[in-house]
């Protein structure tokens, strides 16, 4: 202000008085933008213009009762907001890379586009996609946080989703397209996926960020356009997982993964499974119950001389499954039971015209039982 102050020392009388009122006026004006913007109240419905969120103070809130009707945005990276709404949202939301904190659950209506990406913490809360007819585009780089993400339509992915935290992902049955986008879970965080249909998956379309990234498929089909490799963490078989496509699926992981009680790891015709651990340990697919089951229709299994070891559940052999084993000795040998306790011994059952095709290495069936 010292600029004004200098300037008023050549005027005189009204006009000098004039002039004073315009630059208080403008000052107000900037201590207004510099005020964070608030919208809505605990008390009384109001129905929203578009607002933008500006990024110069950390206390941007959409309160209470106030109807979002023509969406809203983020100015940029910098901006937060905290959610605390208790009405859908609907039109055009801008995120800007800026990040929305949920103090409620965030709804949005059938007429709501995702225009671009950022972060939405969650804090256990919901972030619920619109219910409508065609696909719903989840647009730009997005990250997730201890966010329960419920899918109403099928979903086409447009850019990278980084899921941080504990997150649930519920299909509800539909389509998740990740042919133009990707998933990642990062480190320490897990994502558990519950009754859905995960298309065009290829190599780097679902990744482990680190060793201790969690990927938990229930009632889920996998639908692969290229071969894919799981090279890190950890992955958990609930339900029925369904592995199709004729491609090959490659466990590449130093973390064990499970198949769960009462769950089943299906591989269709043409698929490829095959285990190649960077590290020498036979024991990384785990069955957790006699009640855990790989199921091989028609699918090629291969394991290089690490050897993969699978005991206590039942392997089903559903057609003609061919076999290839690198190895050359016993111990590097694809095995069925650990030869030492009788309650780990694998369950095999052929079905009608079925069987195992052994065209390289060694198999061995070394069941205690026999």
């Amino acid at each position: 202000m010292y600029w004004a102050k200098s300037y008023l020392l050549i005027f005189r009388g009204s006009v000098k008085k004039k002039l004073l009122v315009v630059i208080t006026a403008l000052c107000l004006q900037i201590s207004v933008a510099l005020i964070a913007v608030i919208v809505g109240s605990d008390t009384a419905v109001s129905r929203q213009a578009a607002v933008t969120f500006p990024a110069i103070d950390s206390n941007n809130e959409m309160r209470g009762f106030a109807v979002f009707q023509n969406g809203f945005t983020l100015q940029n990276a910098s901006t937060t907001c905290l959610f605390n709404d208790l009405f859908p949202v609907s039109g055009e939301i801008r995120l800007n890379s800026g990040s929305l904190t949920l103090a409620e659950d965030l709804v949005l209506a059938n007429t709501t586009q995702l225009i671009t990406g950022g972060n939405i913490v969650g804090v256990g809360h919901v972030f619920e996609l619109p219910d409508q007819t065609d696909p719903f585009n989840f647009t730009g780089t997005m990250t997730l946080n201890a966010v329960d993400l419920i899918v109403n339509s099928p979903i086409n992915l447009v850019g990278q989703t980084t899921f941080q935290g504990n997150c649930t992902l519920h299909g509800n049955g539909y389509t998740i397209d990740c042919s133009s986008g990707s998933i990642r879970i990062a480190s320490g965080a897990q994502l558990s996926i519950h009754d859905a249909v995960l298309k065009g998956i290829s190599s780097n379309t679902i990744t482990n960020a680190a060793t201790s990234s969690v990927l938990i498929c229930n009632d889920v089909t996998w639908i692969q356009t290229d071969n894919y490799s799981f090279t890190q963490g950890s992955l958990q078989i609930n339900g029925t997982v369904l592995m199709t496509g004729e491609k090959g699926f490659s466990y590449q992981s130093s973390q064990a993964s499970t198949i769960k009680a009462n769950s089943t790891w299906f591989f269709d015709a043409g698929m490829t499974f095959s285990y190649k651990p960077p590290s020498a340990s036979k024991n990384l697919i785990v069955m957790e119950s006699n009640s855990s089951i790989l199921h091989l229709y028609e699918t090629s299994m291969h394991s290089t001389t690490t050897g993969v070891r699978l005991t206590k559940g039942i392997l089903f052999v559903d057609g003609t499954c061919p076999v290839y084993s690198d190895a050359t000795t016993d111990g590097q040998a694809i095995a069925f039971g650990d030869g030492a306790s009788v309650s780990n011994d694998l369950a095999i059952k052929i079905g009608p015209e079925s069987g195992l095709d052994v065209r390289s290495g060694l198999v061995l069936v070394n069941n205690v039982n026999g």
